[in-house]
């Protein structure tokens, strides 16, 4: 069965497809539904579920939250998430602002560098929810690296000259932030450096399941979180973290109905 493709971004943040495309991919692949999560924003998702439900797809509304923990970066999934609430929204915007900032400051840094950008062309592309990554492609396009994985090796990463840390939640706030809008809170691709000591905390807090599948996730990895979740009780998600680039495909990981069915329930426990 194929299941939900649980992780993927749209143009509303960082996504270079944008909802119609994104529901093309799917059914294409024979989903059996997706989750919208981009970064920080939910300002997709009305027209999302509109668009999904016209086309016959199901489609849960959800978030990929940024968060901090000791240096690592650390990031939570929302599902089923209530985003029309205004303090919610108001805590994202913040977020947004924040992001905005980021960019004027990282491109200070990498005109003191000799290797400009305009600050204010890649936002006006990028919207509200811009990031490193967009910053990487107008380096790319102005000829100053290889690859946008160069822009991150030489400038953009942490301890690079042009890295600009970034206001964010801690993991406990972000899941309390999700599971107050009445989501589901899932711990991403946790093999990218999330510390295993973490995993315990969150759950016990609230953490309803744990992203087992992604495509950065080796076989060893993902037997060993399938271990984390069974000792937690965690619900088992995988998503194919799609953007839209060729590296990896839509529906390359997905979550079976059982997961899906598993992590709706314990919402509604912890509600």
């Amino acid at each position: 069965m194929p299941g939900f493709d649980m992780h993927i971004h749209t143009t509303a943040s960082d996504g270079l497809c944008d909802i119609d495309e994104i529901i093309e991919l799917a059914q294409a692949a024979g989903l059996d539904g997706v989750a919208i999560t981009d970064h920080d924003t939910v300002d997709g998702l009305a027209e999302a579920e509109q668009k999904a439900k016209e086309k016959g797809l199901p489609l849960i509304p959800g978030i990929e939250l940024s968060a901090d923990w000791q240096g690592v970066d650390v990031h939570i999934l929302g599902y089923w998430i209530d985003y029309h609430q205004k303090w919610f929204r108001e805590r994202l915007l913040f977020l947004q602002e924040e992001r905005l900032q980021r960019c004027y400051n990282i491109a200070e840094k990498l005109a003191a560098l000799h290797v400009p950008v305009d600050a204010g062309t890649i936002i006006k592309q990028a919207g509200a929810s811009v990031g490193r990554p967009h910053i990487a492609k107008a380096m790319l396009s102005r000829g100053y690296v290889a690859t946008e994985r160069d822009a991150f090796r030489r400038y953009l990463a942490k301890g690079m000259p042009a890295y600009v840390p970034r206001v964010k939640f801690s993991p406990f706030e972000a899941v309390d932030v999700i599971q107050r809008v009445g989501g589901a809170a899932v711990l991403a691709h946790p093999a990218t450096g999330v510390p295993d000591s973490l995993i315990g905390p969150l759950a016990h807090m609230g953490l309803a399941g744990i992203e087992v599948y992604h495509p950065e996730h080796n076989r060893q990895a993902e037997n060993k979180y399938l271990r984390f979740a069974k000792y937690f009780r965690l619900a088992i998600t995988g998503g194919s973290d799609f953007h839209g680039r060729a590296d990896r495909r839509l529906g390359c990981k997905t979550t079976p109905l059982q997961q899906v069915e598993m992590l709706a329930a314990k919402r509604e426990i912890n509600r």
